[in-house]
């Protein structure tokens, strides 16, 4: 059975500047026992620049750049799909300063008791 849960909706909000956490922007999903459990997450900026999925679990972080690493051109919608496991945290970072036009982050879970 799949549910999808709305973790992050933020719309007009100033970005808290380089490579530093979006406020209200951290994803921990919350359901043992998932077969599968993965983030929709839509996003535009109004600068162009990079944008970076930061994964805790454990202890370890790791940054990831989405988009290949390149830059998302200024106020355009870009939609990932990204996999994580029970016990991620997740927190948000673009590159640059500016406005988030809009950051959406949807966590679907797929199977097991939800």
């Amino acid at each position: 059975m799949r549910r999808i849960e709305l973790a992050v909706d933020i719309i007009g909000q100033a970005a808290p500047g380089a490579l530093t956490d979006i406020s209200g922007g951290t994803v921990t999903p919350s359901a043992l026992g998932q077969s599968r459990i993965r983030l929709w997450v839509t996003c535009a900026f109004q600068n162009a620049t990079t944008f970076l999925a930061s994964i805790t679990n454990g202890g370890t972080t790791v940054d990831l750049e989405l988009n290949g690493g390149a830059n998302l051109e200024a106020d355009a919608l870009y939609t990932f799909e990204i996999p994580v496991t029970f016990g991620d945290s997740i927190d948000w970072q673009i590159g640059t300063d500016g406005i988030i036009r809009r950051l959406i982050v949807q966590t679907v879970y797929d199977g097991g008791d939800a």
